[in-house]
């Protein structure tokens, strides 16, 4: 599989992973769930560290080294439906053994059928500006306009949904857009401090 197809990270923990994802990767999402899968291991006495993370267009792997101990790989096998309620992922699969991978299970998250569109759409448009340019513009853009829709991106930085519905969702996570109520209210005043704003967000999101 290409680069531009898949994206991998190599690390013992969670948060020393590389942020060399694809594209349409939620770099925060994905990390959560990685934690997430640990603790969920740590409350079941099941030790389990996330060693490699893999996106692609139609799945999330999460390869885990499993500690050695008896009986802990079919217990962890038999909490598949656990597991999935814990990471909040419908249709997660459990695999072990790995080919070519001793000691490591695979969880496998499948995308919804929006979100498998959403990457495929993000994948097919021509390469342009990258994220952070474009979210750099969408501030620019909400905060001279007063208001934000996922249409008003789509027609001034000429993206598709899935791309455009991604930074709807950022200029929210970094509290420069309200959460969708009737309508999105922003909340700076100017981009220069939608700018810092977002400047802040990021550092303290990478310091998680």
């Amino acid at each position: 599989m290409s680069n531009d197809d898949n994206t991998k990270t190599n690390s013992e923990k969670p948060e020393d992973c590389s942020r060399q994802w694809s594209p349409w990767a939620d770099e925060r999402l994905l990390l959560r769930q990685a934690k997430q899968l640990e603790h969920f291991g740590e409350a079941c006495r099941i030790h389990l560290c996330t060693v490699e993370i893999e996106s692609d267009t139609d799945a999330d792997r999460f390869f885990c080294a499993l500690k050695p101990g008896r009986g802990r790989l079919e217990r962890f096998l038999s909490m598949q439906d656990e597991v999935a309620v814990a990471l909040g992922a419908p249709g997660l699969k459990v695999v072990a053994p790995v080919a070519g991978k001793p000691g490591v299970i695979l969880v496998l998250v499948p995308c919804s059928q929006e979100e498998r569109l959403r990457r495929m759409e993000y994948k097919c448009e021509p390469a342009g500006e990258t994220e952070d340019q474009q979210f750099g513009r969408a501030i620019e853009i909400v905060v001279r306009q007063g208001s934000a829709s996922v249409a008003l991106l789509q027609r001034e930085l000429s993206l598709g949904y899935g791309r455009a519905a991604r930074l709807i969702d950022l200029l929210t996570e970094a509290r420069i857009l309200s959460p969708p109520k009737y309508e999105r209210e922003v909340l700076v005043r100017t981009a220069d401090e939608g700018k810092q704003r977002a400047a802040l967000w990021r550092m303290d999101a990478h310091g998680r």
